[in-house]
């Protein structure tokens, strides 16, 4: 008897003084998160917004050491290249490392206007009691831009087609609406990953009669090699 008294005594003790480790674990938890949010002061500021394929990205503010980091829940919609205003602060989390994060208030600049991708379809489903409608969308090829285009409008395409669609961006939202300008054709084909490049590069691809005419005219003229060096009688391996 005795002894299964002293058994529950200990249990006892063993109980208080692991509930007084955790309020006393708990207080300074309170307490460094507290100061944390007292050494943070929110500032104002803007820059340029860099996407990363995972949704979240950084903002790069002139005069700051270290880029700020943005969740995606607090990008206000905003994509790869854009220039944006937000608040951000610095801190020390709970680890002792400093951090610096922030809240995108505003987007000052677009910079995407049109992007290239594939084109996928949605069918209709249902959520709950609620009826889903189908329609389409645009994954990007740059993994930075995760937004994901609803198309509402332009030329034919189909499924899994690479097209070049112009963002209507009235607004901020996470999935803007877009026009298809472009059909490349199948996104799988060498051709139209080659028309992506170009056109992505703004390199041109169509020319006017006048300009071609202009180009045939020069390409009939005759090439001197003098005060030149001669390389076509060797092999030689360009980069272009």
């Amino acid at each position: 008897m005795k002894r299964r008294e002293k058994k529950n005594s200990s249990k006892r003790n063993s109980k208080k003084s692991l509930s007084g480790f955790i309020s006393r674990d708990r207080a300074r938890s309170r307490s460094h998160t507290n100061s944390s949010q007292r050494e943070g002061k929110w500032l104002q500021g803007e820059g340029e917004f860099c996407g990363s394929r995972s949704g979240f990205g950084f903002v790069r503010i002139e005069g700051l050491d270290d880029d700020v980091f943005i969740s995606e829940d607090r990008t206000l919609g905003a994509i790869h290249g854009d220039r944006v205003e937000l608040r951000y602060r610095e801190y020390t989390d709970r680890f002792g490392s400093r951090k610096i994060e922030g809240r995108i208030t505003k987007i000052l600049d677009v910079n995407q206007r049109m992007i290239i991708g594939t084109l996928c379809y949605e069918p209709s489903f249902k959520r709950g009691r609620r009826r889903m409608a189908e329609y389409w969308y645009v994954v990007a090829d740059d993994p930075r831009i995760t937004v994901r285009p609803v198309i509402v409008d332009g030329i034919d395409a189909e499924e899994g087609d690479k097209v070049a669609v112009k963002l209507l961006r009235s607004g901020y939202a996470t999935a803007p609406e877009g026009e298809i300008v472009a059909n490349l054709g199948k996104a799988c084909s060498r051709e139209a990953n080659y028309d992506a490049i170009l056109l992505e590069s703004g390199i041109p691809t169509e020319f006017t009669d006048a300009e071609l005419a202009e180009a045939a005219r020069v390409a009939k003229r005759e090439v001197s090699a003098e005060g030149r060096v001669d390389f076509r009688g060797q092999s030689v391996l360009t980069i272009d």
